[in-house]
Formats: C-alpha cells, structure tokens, sequence
C-alpha cells in the first residue's frame, strides 16, 4: 500500500455557503463537522479525535469547492494544504487502499482511538455474528454492525466468537429462551454473546457474557421486567389491552453511527479501549438523544434464575437469627434508636438506585419554591399497591414511595428505605415453603384471621364492604383451619423458634387471580428497613405500635389530650409552626399514647382562612415523645403539597385524586369530627425509658420482648431480606395489636378506651367512625 499526495478540504456539512471561514479552534464538536481527506483516487470523512487534530492545522482556513479549488486558491493555501498533508502522512498513516472496505475499516477504527498496528486482515480470525430478534428473524446479512468489521478487527478479538442479539425492550419467551440456550451450549473460554435491548428513549447494553457468567442474560430480561409497572399490571389483568410497541423507538440498528457504537462499546467491555468502566456487573444505556451520554446500571443475580451459577445460598431464618446475636451500639440521634446513620445509611444502599435495574427507581428531591424548611423525597413506584386495573396503575404511578426528615440526609434515607420496604415483600415462588391446611400443619402457626384482624361481621357483610371501594378495607373470602393455604417460615422472637406464617398476609402481589381463592391482601403494616435484622424489627415494632393506638383513637373518635407545639422545646418544631402559620394554617398535637406507654402522637395541620379546613393528620410513634412528634410532623410535610395549592373554598386543584382524600379534606371539619379537637391541653407523655435508655440494639429488642410479655403479647418476625440486595427488610407481627384500618377484629379496638377511662362502656363494631382510615 503506497503512500499518495493528499489533498485536505475542510467543511462543515450541509452549509450553503461556497466559501466559509471556520471559527477558532475549541474541543468541542458539532454533529456537522467533519474533514474531507481525498488522494489521487478517492476520498474520505474523518471525525472525532482525528477531525481535532487536523483543525488545530488549519488555522481557520477552510474551503467546500471541490472543482474549482485547484485554479483558486493562492500560494499560501497551497502551503498550508501540503503541510497539514505532510503531517496528516506523518502522523495518521493516510493510506491508499484497492479494496475500498478495507480502507473504511482503517478510517471506522481510528474513530475509535485503536492503534493500527494491533488490527488483522484475516477473515477466519474472528467469527461475530448478529442477531437481529426484532424482525422475529434470526437472520442479520445485511446488519451494517456485521459487515462494517466482518474482516478487519483487533488481533485480541482472534480467536473469539462473538455474537450480538438485538431485541426490543418487551422480548417473546420464545426470543429469551433462545438466547439463553445459545449461551448455555457454548464454549466458556470462546464464546462471546453481547445483548442490545432497544427501549422506548434509548438502548441498554450488556457485558459480553459467556456460560459461566454471573448474573446472566435471564437475570438481565428478569430484572427489567420486575421494574416495568405496565408489564406488571398486564401479567396481572393477563391483557395485551396496552400496546407493547415503543412509540419512541427509532430503529437505527443499520446505521454506521449504532456500529460504531456498538462496537466501540464492545472493545471496552473487553478492555481493548482505554475506558473508566465501572468495576461491578453493568448494563449501559445510550439515549437516542444525547448518545454521548452513557449511564452505568448495577446487574444483580435475580431470585428466580435457574442458572446454577446465579444461584444463593441464603437461608432467611439463619440469617435472621445470626443477626439477633450481634450486639450493635445505637445512636439515639433525630432518626430514633437507629444502628446507622442517615449518612451512613445511604452510603451502603446509595447504589440500588436506577430506574433500568435499581430497587429504587429514583430519587427526587419533592421542591418548595418557599422554603427549605422541611425535606421529602420521592423514589419511585409502590409495589405495595396491587396492580389489577387501569386505575391502580394510575395512583401506583402517583403514590410513589417517599421518604421524610428533619434533614435532607433523614429524608433521603427514608426514600431509600420505604423503596426497599415495598419492594422486598413482593412474592416469587422461592419463598413459599409449604402447601397445607393449618390443622395439618406440624410447626407452630399463626392463623390467617390473626393476622387479618376483620371481624366475624366484616366477613359476613364483606360484599356491602367491598361495594363501597374503601382503598384499605377490601374484605377477602373467610378461612378456618380446614382451608388449604401456602405458608412460610417465620420466627417467634419470644420462645425462640420457628413458626409458620400465612404467605398470602406476607407478600404483595401474591394472589392475583381473585375469583378463585382471594383469602388475603398482603400488608405494609410493620414491614421496616435498617442496618440489620434487629434494626427492622424494633422499628417495625414502633409502626406497629402507632397503628395500634391510632385505630383505637380513630374508630371510637376519642377525645384525647392536646400539646402545644411550644411545649417540645425544639427548634424544628417551632419553626415548622412558624412556616405553616405563613401559609395560613394552624398546627397542633395530640396525645394518643395507650396503656402500653410508648408516646404516640397526632400531628393536625388545617387552614385558618377559609370555610373547607383541608385537614392533614399524620403520626409518629417513638419513646421519646419528642421524636415521635417529629415523626408525625415528618408526615404533615410529606402530605402538604397535596393541598399547597388551594385558593379559596370553590378551588379544588388538589394535587392527589384519592376520592377519600378528597372528601376528607373537602367536608371535613371540628363540628363534624369532634375527636380531632383536644379534650384538653397538657405537657407530653413520658418518655418510655427513664435517662438514656438501652445502648444497643440488642438490649432494646429484649427490653421490647419484656414489654410483650408483660401485656401477653405474641412477637414475631419475618425476613425478608433478600441476599442479591443485602440490605435487611423484616415483618414484625404481634397478632394482638389493632390496626388503624377498618379491619374491626381485634380485642384492643373495644378494650383499650374503657380502661384508659375514655368511655364508660365498650362500643360496639358499628359504633365505630364511619369513615374507614384512608392513609
């Protein structure tokens, strides 16, 4: 190959102007730009780094007139061109070539920085193959990524046999098991398989895997799915009524700029590019308009895969009980007795946020254009909102999963952590463990209704209840010890062993096919994150706790005392106090700490200026009464921007559109709801524990265990922690506490106000609210 007289025009594509001064040289450029190289025979476009340096040559001086050039140009130009040439030659080895593929091969791998002399002509040197699956074909010929290198490639490729299937973001079984049967039947130390996922906005690109890869090309299709909430609801509804086609799709598959790409893409994967890649398991994703913005998305191991080499070997009941005999100091901070930090916190499960393959979609700071008084973030969908229709679908799009605190730390944590809570409990296969009626059962077990808490009337009245659409209070088909259920593994806290826990009050999205045995609605209630098992538990035990006393308040309509925000004493509450009174409301706590003595307070929040109060409500249970204030003034800032926005009585722009919700703060006031007005105003409840309290999560657990025995209180525990994400999730179950959901079974809900001396006598079951707790 001889070295010819080249001559150099500089243009920039698609200007109109016959003769055009180019601008200073700057590292940045457009997608117009490019450098026209020609020789004696033909001529070529070059780009990228190349373009860059042959500009720094240029001096500014260009010209688009490839005819004329000759007669028009002066001498300085002449000298000019032969020295960017001369250096062009010197530098960049412009070459001639007979076979005009193999020059653009030369010019394709300069594009990508690789040194000349490590590539190869030889056909046999490296076999890659693509797949286009879109086409429902599996045949490419003509894929410009296939024939663009299907000679010239880089000597580290020789050997190797690669192939690249292309599919859209919604593959056929058909598509997923074929791809995975190729890998499988592969050779692992030859074989090379790169998946390229076309979505709605962009492209995702997997590592090269091989069959001993781990995660695997079904824990990539299974972990994309699993995040999808359309394709959720359509498994659930088993409806194709929502199209599957991309609408933004922009198929460029046949394009040089996806080859190049794509192939780019594959050398450093394989380390042949200098690149900063990420050092765990990744997919990549390029959006379609901005595609020199790559982003890097963790690739776990999936529960469900079969692969042997994504399998875990992880025992839940193991896990747990080793975690119980940790000793781990507490820190006693804003957050409560917590194990971590916020900051702490965040830094461990900060990288289980993506929107492609994260647990946490995303996190979204919640703005306030007028202060920064208090912190909200958003983090994505809730799983914990069953999707069986196309409105379920539209408030689990809105009811995204949120986290609050004092700082942007606390709330950002929150938001992390109320992700993973939603999303650990949803169900697979793997974790039910026996198919049984409870009679039959030979471990100890916690029966369904227990667990429930609907009464015998709620039961027989279930179809009246379930007419009336209440979001919490849809009433499932009774059970007795005869039913046959699926059950799971549970540990007793308090007789340290193992029990059987109905699967169906366990896990979201367990049972979708209604009609044929809908027994249970899966929970929130109790289910908590933290740094470790103990962690969980004791803060699930505390929800549990608030439920408990806000369900006995709520359904009797009690008149419990009230606390002035002054007589906390802190600086937070204070200030929110001032905030909310710019904003035209009013703020005020109430006590509803039960006989169990662990400070329970109401946060009511309500406008001053108009007719229609649009009451917020909210609560926090803690043993510090202090930050159990906090908590439910946490919760009051989390609903605010639901009603920010309202004017005056006739507007109703609610930024929510729960029809309880709206009723609630449209018809709601202090005549109509007598109990959210204060028996009285009075100081705080005690704090639980006398000076500092226990000092490890340890000592606090059996201190929570002690106080169960002391009122005959069952203390159970279910981990739900999942070993690819390693962040610890837990039920906590105590059968004999109310909930504040209309589900009217528990002893407590009658009990409680006659002994706490709020009523002579016990109410009965249509004594109670009529309205049914909507948070």
């Amino acid at each position: 190959m001889m070295l010819h007289h080249t001559l150099l025009l500089v243009v920039r594509l698609l200007r109109p102007t016959r003769r055009i001064r180019l601008s200073p040289f700057n590292d940045y450029l457009f997608d117009d730009e490019s450098i026209v190289v020609s020789t004696l025979d033909s001529s070529n476009v070059v780009y990228d780094k190349l373009f860059i340096d042959i500009y720094k040559q240029l001096e500014g001086i260009g010209s688009i007139d490839f005819h004329g050039l000759s007669e028009k140009i002066n001498q300085d130009l002449s000298i000019l061109i032969f020295k960017c040439a001369e250096w062009i030659s010197k530098n960049y080895f412009i070459l001639d070539f007979e076979n005009e593929q193999i020059q653009n091969q030369y010019l394709f791998h300069m594009r990508l920085g690789l040194n000349l002399s490590d590539l190869i002509f030889d056909e046999n040197s490296c076999c890659l193959r693509v797949e286009d699956l879109t086409k429902q074909s599996y045949q490419s010929d003509d894929n410009q990524l296939a024939n663009l290198y299907s000679c010239c490639t880089s000597k580290h490729l020789q050997g190797l046999n690669i192939r690249i299937f292309l599919v859209n973001d919604k593959p056929t079984i058909a598509d997923k098991e074929y791809i995975y049967q190729e890998i499988a039947n592969s050779r692992i130390d030859r074989d090379l398989f790169q998946i390229i996922i076309s979505t709605k906005t962009g492209i995702i690109i997997s590592e090269p895997f091989n069959n001993g890869s781990s995660p695997c090309s079904n824990c990539l299709f299974n972990t994309l799915e699993e995040r999808d909430e359309i394709r959720l609801y359509q498994n659930n509804v088993r409806s194709s009524k929502l199209s599957n086609t991309s609408l933004f799709l922009r198929n460029w598959w046949n394009t040089e700029s996806f080859a190049v790409m794509i192939y780019a893409n594959l050398l450093k994967r394989l380390h042949l590019l200098d690149s900063t890649l990420p050092k765990f398991p990744f997919v990549e994703y390029i959006d379609y308009l901005s595609i020199d913005r790559q982003q890097y998305h963790v690739l776990r191991r999936h529960l469900s895969c079969q692969n042997y080499n994504c399998q875990f070997d992880f025992d839940p009941i193991q896990n747990l009980k080793a975690d119980l005999n940790v000793e781990v100091h507490l820190q006693n901070s804003q957050s409560g007795f917590r194990s971590l930090s916020a900051n702490m916190f965040i830094d461990n499960a900060e990288h289980l946020v993506s929107p492609l393959t994260g647990v946490v979609k995303f996190l979204t700071k919640v703005k306030q254009s007028e202060s920064d008084m208090y912190h909200v973030y958003n983090s994505g969908h809730n799983w914990a909102v069953h999707l069986n229709s196309i409105n379920d679908l539209k408030a689990g799009l809105r009811t995204n999963s949120q986290g609050k605190g004092e700082s942007d730390a606390q709330a950002k944590a929150g938001a992390i952590a109320e992700a993973i809570e939603r999303f650990s409990p949803l169900h697979n296969k793997e974790q039910t463990v026996i198919f049984s009626a409870q009679c039959d059962l030979t471990l100890p077990s916690v029966s369904l209704q227990a667990c429930l808490k609907f009464s015998d009337l709620q039961y027989q009245q279930r179809e009246l209840w379930n007419d009336q659409n209440y979001r919490f209070a849809n009433i499932p088909f009774p059970t007795n010890m005869n039913t046959q259920l699926e059950w799971s593994k549970g540990y007793d806290l308090i007789n340290d062993r193992e029990i059987l826990l109905p699967s169906g009050y366990l896990f979201f999205g367990y049972d979708s096919d209604y009609e044929d045995n809908f027994y249970s609605i899966g929970s929130s209630n109790g289910i908590s994150v933290g740094a470790n098992c103990q962690d969980s538990i004791i803060q699930g035990f505390l929800e549990l706790i608030e439920r408990d006393a806000v369900g006995i308040w709520w359904n009797n309509m009690l008149r419990c005392p009230g606390i002035h925000p002054s007589k906390f004493h802190t600086k937070y509450i204070d200030d929110l106090h001032s905030f909310y009174k710019t904003k035209n409301r009013e703020l005020y706590f109430i006590d509803l700490t039960t006989d169990i003595h662990i400070p329970v307070i109401a946060a009511i929040c309500f406008r001053t200026d108009k007719n229609k109060k649009d009451i917020l409500m909210a609560f926090g249970a803690h043993f510090d009464p202090v930050i159990a204030a906090q908590r439910a003034l946490g919760e009051i800032n989390q609903f605010f921007p639901a009603v920010s926005d309202i004017k005056d009585d006739t507007d109703s722009n609610y930024l929510y559109d729960d029809p309880q919700s709206l009723q609630w703060w449209s018809a709601a006031n202090f005549e109509n709801q007598p109990y959210l007005v204060p028996s009285s105003y009075g100081d705080l409840p005690s704090n639980y524990f006398e000076g500092e309290g226990p000092s490890t999560s340890r000592e606090l657990l059996d201190q929570i265990k002690q106080l169960c025995m002391n009122h005959n209180f069952d203390f159970y525990a279910y981990n739900y922690t999942k070993p690819n994400i390693n962040i610890s999730c837990t039920k906590t179950i105590v059968p004999q506490l109310s909930h504040f959901w209309a589900r009217y079974g528990c002893d407590r809900l009658f009990e409680v106000p006659v002994r706490m001396g709020y009523l002579q006598h016990q109410n009965k079951e249509t004594d109670f609210n009529p309205i049914p707790m909507f948070l």
